[in-house]
């Protein structure tokens, strides 16, 4: 129970930080919202008493517009903080909690996204936030009003008799006890679906993002996604057809339950009736109120099982936004200021989390300051978990990694990234403008608009860009702008390319720096690299080995580890497995020329 408070009181704080004065008029709303009902029943027990009783038209008319004008003012009221000062408020707290969610989304640690129960949490999470702060004050509300209300309507049904209380309150008793085993059963259900619902969303965005589009009607990727989906809509409705007869069941004792409980107060009043006891008003009243009464408990004790839901799923958003990251970006470490000597990796071995086989395997290697240093290897050697390493995405499990000869672990992650321009090898264009992919950023000044124009020329894509009629303000995607202009492969490339160099970083790290291109562009590509980064520390991931060749030093990897190292003359004389690879695709470039 106070976990469940805790959770819930997290949960209405974002309400009051982003919403104040719909949080003030929802709690003004549960002192009228009673009003209606209360007025109700008390101006049906006046209206039926007085033509029992014979009363002159005026009598009944006046009871009857009082109780109209006092309903009117209650429903306008509440009308116009249900519909408009809530329907506004829905926007603002939905932006403010998934500001937190996307925030907090790039303090993460990387392995967070490699533990697929976390992961579900954190879907869980973006899907419900906003959702579940509505919930939250909703079941607020819904507690103050019916206490105001139960407080109204048990002083009227006293005033009759008491004993219709008492009716109430023990058939309350096993509709609470079926509504806290039900909702335990909706919290598992709904976690049950969480992993194929995802699965679903993910093979279903295939068919209408645009990137897939023409991959998709080539016939077997498109019929293996439909297929995918397919399967996992079935896994769904396997775990909902898993639950239904459980639902049923509930749901029919709760009617029952209901209908018990009219019919016990209904014999009641009448023997009461037959005694002199109640007029014919006092008996309409009771039954009204018996079953207002039955409802606001209902809905009073309702709201704790409610509270105890809530709490389940706002469970996984505290675990998100009060994640503390094991590799954090304001960890307070020593600040890197321009690399002044080298890179040493000392004996790292590293496995995912998870995982049983390492990726990484006593990895010695030392990047020298200003040098062009190469590392290459068939996919899947583990190239590219190296390169999160040295971007500390993660940490090795043993061994460190040592930047101007202090660890890693003690530097500012945040300066210490920092110091990196990096080509990833899965890079990506997105649907903003050439500026914006180029800088990752939306600030642009005439200083900047030059550094962007500068990386688009030496990355060979600059005058295709100057052709069209936005320049690089044209968005590279048609998604939200049907000017926009997407690229091919080999110029998205280029465009990546462009973004490793529009800042002055000491180090590149270039992944795969021309996999999308051709032989002559990948040879220019190279070149124009080289030149731009003369002066600067440059890490090159390949198994394209002609993009590596003028490397200072070259590490060959294989099965995680480092089998070779040398200049490419070195390991080309040494006739090892280097030697082997670039002699076959040395081979294949002669083909194609």
């Amino acid at each position: 129970m106070k976990k469940a408070i805790q959770n819930n009181l997290y949960m209405l704080r974002f309400m009051w930080k982003y919403c104040k004065s719909n949080v003030i008029l929802r709690l003004l709303s549960t002192l009228t919202a009673p009003v209606q009902p209360f007025i109700f029943i008390i101006t049906m027990k006046l209206a039926i008493d007085g033509i029992s009783e014979k009363r002159d038209l005026k009598y009944l008319l006046t009871i009857i517009l009082t109780a109209f004008l006092v309903g009117a003012v209650s429903a306008i009221f509440n009308s116009w903080v249900n519909s408009s000062s809530s329907a506004k408020a829905q926007p603002k707290i939905s932006k403010g909690i998934q500001d937190e969610l996307l925030k907090k989304s790039l303090t993460l640690d990387l392995a967070c996204y490699d533990d697929a129960e976390y992961y579900d949490k954190y879907v869980r999470a973006m899907q419900e936030a906003e959702s579940r702060a509505i919930e939250v004050l909703d079941s607020l509300v819904e507690i103050l009003s019916s206490i105001v209300a139960l407080l109204m309507i048990v002083s009227l049904i006293i005033a009759l008799n008491p004993i219709v209380i008492l009716i109430c309150v023990a058939v309350l008793g096993i509709n609470i006890f079926l509504n806290a085993k039900r909702n335990k059963i909706v919290f598992k259900r709904d976690m049950e679906i969480t992993r194929p619902q995802r699965e679903g969303a993910y093979y279903k965005k295939m068919f209408y993002e645009p990137q897939y589009a023409q991959e998709l009607r080539l016939g077997k990727l498109g019929r293996l996604m439909n297929k995918k989906f397919i399967s996992s809509m079935d896994r769904v409705l396997t775990v909902v057809e898993k639950y239904c007869g459980r639902f049923v069941f509930f749901d029919s004792a709760f009617s029952i339950v209901g209908f018990g409980l009219m019919s016990s107060v209904m014999a009641f009043a009448s023997w009461q009736i037959t005694k002199g006891n109640l007029s014919i008003g006092d008996f309409a009243a009771l039954l009204n109120g018996a079953q207002q009464l039955l409802e606001r408990l209902f809905a009073l004790f309702g709201q704790f099982p409610r509270l105890f839901q809530n709490s389940m799923y706002i469970e996984n958003l505290r675990k998100i936004l009060d994640y503390s990251p094991v590799i954090a970006s304001d960890n307070g470490g020593i600040e890197i200021d321009r690399l002044q000597n080298n890179i040493k990796i000392n004996g790292i071995s590293f496995t995912y989390p998870g995982k049983d086989k390492p990726v990484l395997k006593n990895i010695n290697m030392e990047i020298r300051h200003g040098s062009k240093t190469a590392i290459v290897g068939y996919n899947g050697v583990g190239k590219s978990t190296l390169v999160k390493l040295l971007l500390r995405f993660y940490d090795p499990d043993k061994g460190n990694i040592k930047i101007d000869n202090i660890d890693y672990r003690e530097t500012n992650v945040d300066s210490l990234r920092n110091k990196f321009g990096v080509l990833f090898q899965n890079y990506k264009c997105y649907a903003l403008t050439v500026a914006e992919n180029v800088l990752l950023d939306d600030y642009m000044d005439e200083s900047v608009e030059e550094k962007v124009v500068s990386s688009l020329k030496y990355s060979g894509i600059y005058e295709k860009i100057a052709g069209l009629e936005k320049g690089i303000n044209t968005n590279l995607s048609r998604e939200f702008d049907s000017d926009g202009m997407p690229l091919s492969g080999g110029e998205e490339q280029k465009i990546a390319i462009a973004r490793a160099f529009v800042e002055d970083k000491d180090i590149l790290i270039l992944d795969e720096p021309s996999s999308a291109l051709d032989p002559l562009a990948e040879y220019d590509i190279n070149q124009k690299i080289m030149s731009l980064a003369d002066n600067k520390t440059v890490i090159f991931i390949s198994h394209r080995l002609s993009t590596v060749r003028m490397a200072d030093m070259i590490y060959m990897m294989d099965n995680g580890k480092i089998i070779e190292s040398g200049t490419h003359d070195e390991l080309m004389k040494r006739g090892g497995k280097y030697c082997e690879m670039f002699t076959k695709q040395a081979e294949k470039y002669m083909l194609e020329f």
